[in-house]
């Protein structure tokens, strides 16, 4: 089997251009995407009957159209039920791709209280509030939410993570409250050696005012047809 470099090496202390970083994870894709060539294996060297169902990879699929409420302070895994767990035998490469459809919804007496604490009229709160939960709005994405109502509340967003063994490896970020629906898509690659492999998802909503990071209550996040695929594949 030939040896394998990557492109460009780094140095700490070195500015990174993303270009390069990708040339090196296209790199990384193209070994792990499993096919064999004439650099690693001779012609005939392996046959189909060989080798039985499974002897490289597992693939492991969950899916849940149910709703899941996301409520509660920080990152709060999505679905337990859908979490991967598996004993690796050999150091191996996890291959996890997670997407939903999510759905603001109001906590309205949370609302009302984080409103008064900002010197909105209950008025003003109550009349935001219709807004948000017009029944017109209910068919379109848009929340319905005005300029004067984003100046009141500041910035809501929900933040998304897959985590194998604890490490984040993909990121899906700054979905703004000023869209009351998204799909959310993320893909990412872990080395995994010998021994445990454990995947989860995590979500967060967060108010972001003038910069400073706020756990607030006023909005939850309902997420809504869920799939999680992991593929582990034998280095």
């Amino acid at each position: 089997m030939a040896f394998k470099y990557v492109k460009h090496q780094f140095r700490t202390g070195e500015v990174v251009s993303s270009d390069r970083v990708l040339e090196n994870i296209r790199d990384l894709a193209s070994e792990i995407n499993g096919n064999l060539d004439r650099d690693n294996i001779p012609s005939d060297a392996i046959t189909t009957p060989m080798l039985n169902d499974g002897s490289f990879n597992k693939v492991i699929f969950s899916g849940q159209t149910s709703s899941y409420l996301i409520d509660k302070f920080g990152f709060q895994e999505i679905d337990p039920t859908m979490s991967v767990s598996l004993k690796l035998s050999e150091d191996s490469v996890a291959i996890v791709h997670f997407g939903c459809w999510f759905e603001w919804s109001l906590n309205q007496s949370e609302l009302e209280d984080l409103l008064e604490l900002e010197g909105i009229s209950a008025a003003n709160a109550t009349a935001l509030a219709n807004r948000f939960t017009n029944e017109e709005m209910k068919s379109s994405d848009s929340t319905g939410l005005t300029q004067d109502d984003y100046n009141d509340l500041q910035e809501f967003f929900c933040d998304f993570e897959i985590r194998v063994n604890g490490i984040t490896i993909a990121t899906n970020e700054f979905n703004s409250l000023f869209r009351k629906r998204f799909h959310v898509s993320m893909v990412g690659v872990a080395v995994v050696p010998a021994g445990d492999l454990d995947v989860r998802v995590f979500c967060r909503k967060r108010r972001n005012k003038g910069g400073k990071i706020q756990d607030i209550d006023s909005f939850n996040v309902s997420i809504e047809d869920r799939t999680l695929l992991t593929e582990v594949k034998v280095r």
